[in-house]
């Protein structure tokens, strides 16, 4: 179908944002709409997926970052001296 149609044509619909009005009608169809209806549903629904997988991944490493400080801590109880600031000396 629209092979028929010349460069002009084709920059015009872009200059209308899509919209597009057959000739001898009065209805104009939004063509960027019609064609993203077609992969819209199966897109959003990879979207919320991946929106899940990222929350998943987001929590486990914010307890494993959690987890390593507490075990460094541990680790590292006892072996540095404690110090103060009247242990300093000026």
């Amino acid at each position: 179908m629209h092979r028929q149609y010349n460069a002009g044509t084709f920059t015009a619909f872009c200059r209308r944002g899509g919209d597009w009005k057959l000739p001898k009608e009065k209805v104009k169809v939004n063509w960027n709409l019609e064609i993203q209806s077609i992969f819209a549903a199966k897109l959003m629904t990879s979207f919320d997926l991946l929106q899940g997988d990222i929350d998943i991944i987001e929590n486990e490493t914010i307890t494993n970052i959690h987890n390593l400080y507490k075990s460094l801590e541990e680790e590292l109880e006892g072996k540095l001296p404690r110090w103060t600031f009247a242990s300093l000396s000026y």
